[in-house]
């Protein structure tokens, strides 16, 4: 199983759990406070199967083709080509997992006349999608609120109800280029020629167009008709647009080789070459907290994730042999940055550094469990010869102290993991392919304890 990229709406389910699917593309796996207690066997783990499929990209290339939205208790899953609406709790609160709806954006053409390109109209940089072989994106989504979520099919743009999937209207006339945005009143499309059209959420009737002096590729962030920019000429010029007014929010300016990332939907962060990290409220632009102090030599720049507790800011620095460390990972090191730089946790609550920990040509997995208290690292080193084979490591650092509390160099290759956490018990297993790796663990009633909190770590053989 691996983790998938889920954007939780603030207050959603999703936020308090791990999604998870199997490598097939045939079972989707939740983790949260209730979702797993160690000890059950396999058949009374909660997992979810998803219906039999005749589609392309379950599996194969479908690792890149993973991604989910939590809005309330509901969490949309795209697999694939198929989209999926779960609700990970019955009717009674209890965590049985049940389908809502179900929507396979069937294919216009065989699968052999489709590719996989990385998709520019996104605010997450990289993300895949799929064209057909007239450069059409089948099984883009967005806008997803609680009310409608969109999806593109070829030329089309589909509504449908978020909790039912009952279809809401159609565009049949969609161009290639465009960038689609909403909140709950409006659907919003943006076109690479700077052409904004707007569009009524309810029925899909245009409302206006608009020329906005904008392009998509400088989007780095999205909320609503909330869009922030970074553009580069003389410098860096951050700035947050609402497309309801037409209007600039806020800006602000830093040197052109200064950094800026996404911490949370209400929190940005800019790193400036003078060594400074900037925490501002994306809203107002205002300073959260005086600058930190870190490490920005040789920026290029910030890799981040987060928790409930923290934000994990990484400040990258170029890494050498990243094209040969690359290609012996597996999936070719999708969501999978090899960084060479200062890792920093940071406080929520109290913005300040908590730890700080040097990476070295070291991979960080872009996605984290939220619910286990550590963070895991596992990849394949460089031979160090030419007769040499590969070899892979494991590493388990605490997320609360940076501490590392497992690290183990292998002979075995190692492709695939779950991590199994059961906060209620106080218990962490990394099952690996011949062994599982298990930890019990302390909570952090007592920060002067938090560098003690792992109390113990065993290795126990699991039978092939």
């Amino acid at each position: 199983y691996s983790i998938v990229s889920v954007h939780a709406e603030p207050g959603s389910l999703a936020e308090r759990l791990d999604v998870l699917v199997d490598r097939n593309g045939s079972e989707v796996l939740f983790r949260g406070d209730s979702f797993f207690q160690l000890g059950q066997d396999d058949r009374h783990e909660r997992k979810l199967s998803l219906p039999p499929s005749i589609w392309p990209f379950r599996a194969n290339a479908g690792y890149m083709l993973r991604k989910g939205w939590g809005v309330g208790r509901i969490v949309i899953l795209l697999v694939g080509s198929e989209l999926f609406a779960i609700s990970p709790l019955d009717d009674r609160g209890e965590p049985n997992p049940r389908f809502l709806w179900s929507n396979p954006i069937e294919l216009q053409w065989s699968p052999i006349e489709t590719r996989i390109v990385t998709d520019r109209a996104d605010a997450d940089d990289g993300t895949p999608v799929v064209l057909d072989q007239l450069n059409r994106p089948i099984g883009r989504i967005g806008p997803v609120r609680a009310g409608y979520l969109c999806y593109q099919k070829g030329t089309k743009l589909i509504s449908v109800e978020t909790e039912t999937g009952r279809e809401l209207w159609q565009r049949l006339d969609l161009p290639n280029d465009v960038t689609v945005l909403g909140d709950d009143h409006c659907v919003f499309l943006w076109r690479e020629s700077q052409l904004l059209e707007v569009l009524s959420a309810i029925d899909g009737r245009k409302i206006e167009d608009r020329v906005w002096q904008q392009s998509p590729a400088s989007m780095i962030h999205q909320r609503g008709s909330l869009v922030w920019t970074v553009s580069r000429k003389t410098d860096a010029r951050l700035e947050l647009h609402d497309l309801q007014s037409g209007k600039v929010v806020w800006s602000r300016t830093d040197p052109k080789s200064s950094r800026t990332a996404v911490l949370d939907d209400e929190t940005l962060a800019v790193a400036t070459p003078d060594g400074q990290l900037h925490l501002l409220a994306a809203r107002t632009g205002g300073s959260l907290c005086t600058p930190l102090k870190v490490q920005a030599d040789q920026l290029t720049g910030i890799v981040t994730w987060k928790d409930a507790q923290r934000w994990y800011v990484a400040l990258t620095r170029p890494t050498a042999n990243l094209s040969k460390i690359k290609s012996l990972q597996l999936n070719d090191s999708y969501r999978l940055p090899f960084l060479t730089g200062m890792l920093y946790a940071v406080d929520r609550d109290e913005p300040r550094i908590r730890w700080r920990r040097e990476l070295k040509e070291e991979p960080v997995a872009l996605d984290q469990s939220h619910v286990a208290p550590v963070l895991i690292q596992l990849w394949k080193l460089l031979p160090k010869n030419t007769q040499s084979l590969p070899e892979s490591f494991v590493r388990l650092i605490d997320k609360r102290t940076g501490v590392e509390i497992y690290g183990k160099q292998q002979k075995e290759q190692l492709h695939y993991f779950l991590l199994n956490p059961d906060p209620q018990q106080g218990i962490v297993e990394l099952k690996l392919h011949s062994k599982t790796i298990q930890m019990t663990y302390a909570s952090e009633s007592s920060p002067a304890d938090a560098e003690e909190a792992i109390q113990k770590a065993h290795e126990t053989q699991l039978p092939n």
